[in-house]
């Protein structure tokens, strides 16, 4: 990951906190509001930064999907098939669980392209 300036790491930890205290990651106009930025056209493109230096993933057209991403301390975790999650009255929700892998990958730091079905290392 490339060297954060200041405010990049500044907008990071508030997006760290934010999850670490709600558990889900926060919006624009909250990452904006807890910065102080006049526009949440200032928040969006610290986040645009972060995503580029590898720091963040962003699902995109999707509300509240923002992932830090801790290469050190994010070991790969994938769900399993036989979790109750995927299950509803007898059959699988593969959906279900193709949404959560991919989510899983991505915060190991996996580039995942779901339109080609094709992952790649970003390391």
């Amino acid at each position: 990951m490339q060297e954060l300036t200041k405010q990049q790491r500044a907008v990071l930890d508030v997006i760290t906190n934010y999850i670490n205290r709600n558990g889900i990651s926060p919006t624009v106009s909250e990452i904006s509001e807890a910065m102080g930025f006049k526009s949440p056209n200032s928040a969006t493109l610290h986040l645009k930064a972060l995503k580029k230096k590898g720091a963040i993933a962003i699902r995109d057209r999707t509300s509240r999907s923002i992932t830090v991403i801790d290469r050190e301390n994010s070991p790969l975790s994938i769900p399993s098939v036989n979790d109750s999650n995927y299950w509803f009255d007898g059959v699988f929700q593969h959906r279900r669980y193709e949404r959560d892998v991919y989510r899983s990958l991505e915060l190991a730091g996996v580039i995942v392209d779901v339109k080609a079905s094709r992952v790649e290392n970003k390391t």
